[in-house]
């Protein structure tokens, strides 16, 4: 009788959101590539006074207001709301904009500009969340910007950052919108775990890799394989060693693990890991995909653990691939 699959359970990424020379840049999908944004600053309704500018990094989302220094307005106070959802924004009853609970504020400025940086986290946002898909971002800006008419008298207008319409029909308070995306310095070359069988001889395909097995585990064995980028046809002359793969039994679990050099850097991970052979060579539609964010040098790595329903140690085949960049030198 042919042994139950075992079935993919958990995963435990070594490889964590460690600063290194390399690492995936959250920033401002902008048309120019800048991750500059801009929206104007209008006060009154009416008048142009200057700009709020929005970027990002790994940590923060920076909201900056900015009055054209040759403009007659400064900052008296602000009022700043962020979120993934329209819906969290505060609203009195009528559905205008409550700025007394809005969360981010200042007041008697006195200032050309005004800065407030909002943590991902805060947002309900990780790197890794943003390089698995874009993520939307409302804000909504507003500020009292006041003026001199002499040495006696002041007034007043209320402004915003330029955008759609909080509430239609009611004030003419406005919320804008920007999108975080992931940006990868490194487009990566491809690797594969040397293996016993070549894709192309089991599957119609013009992709080089390689499956390792039919691989029966032992207690205290742990099977050691090189990881090689670039070996075009599978010739390994042709690639290079880039790192190791482990595979080893423990406690009833199959465990792969993978360490690149501190050369490089592991961009993403698929693995294959079943008691039949893949019925595809695109590593994408394995059953274990990883994003993986770049660790510190001496943890850069990947561990995955397959809990077995039933698993008796049958033989399996493991195919590993994985996407790996060379590690740019600060120095």
């Amino acid at each position: 009788m042919k042994a139950k699959p075992f079935i993919l359970f958990g995963l435990s990424v070594v490889l964590l959101f460690a600063a290194a020379a390399y690492s995936v840049s959250i920033k401002v999908k902008t048309t120019d590539n800048s991750g500059i944004y801009t929206t104007r600053l209008i006060a009154g309704q009416h008048t142009d006074i200057g700009e709020v500018i929005v970027q990002a990094d790994n940590t923060f989302l920076y909201i900056q207001y900015q009055i054209d220094l040759d403009n007659e307005y400064t900052l008296f106070n602000t009022h700043l709301w962020a979120g993934q959802d329209l819906a969290e924004m505060p609203v009195n009853r009528k559905g205008n904009p409550a700025l007394g609970k809005f969360p981010y504020t200042a007041t008697q400025l006195d200032s050309k500009s005004w800065a407030q940086q909002i943590s991902l986290y805060s947002l309900g946002l990780t790197v890794e969340d943003i390089c698995l898909e874009d993520a939307a971002v409302f804000f909504a800006a507003h500020a009292t910007v006041t003026r001199r008419i002499d040495d006696l008298s002041s007034e007043s207008e209320t402004a915003w950052a330029e955008g759609e319409p909080i509430n239609p029909g009611g004030s003419w308070g406005m919320y804008d919108e920007v999108c975080l995306t992931c940006e990868h310095p490194c487009e990566g070359d491809t690797a594969w775990a040397l293996g016993q069988t070549e894709l192309d001889d089991i599957l119609p395909t013009d992709r080089w890799g390689w499956v390792i097995g039919p691989y029966k585990n032992q207690p205290a064995e742990i099977l050691v394989r090189p990881l090689y980028a670039g070996a075009e046809q599978n010739d390994i002359a042709n690639g290079t060693i880039v790192g190791v793969v482990y595979v080893s039994y423990y406690k009833s679990n199959m465990v792969c693990t993978a360490y690149v050099f501190k050369e490089y850097e592991l961009k993403e991970v698929h693995l294959h890991a079943d008691y039949d052979l893949p019925t595809t060579a695109d590593p994408y539609q394995f059953q274990q995909n990883d994003l993986l964010m770049v660790g510190p040098e001496e943890t850069n790595g990947y561990a995955a653990t397959f809990l077995g329903e039933n698993y008796n140690g049958d033989p399996i085949y493991v195919a590993f691939h994985a996407i790996v960049c060379p590690r740019e030198n600060d120095e």
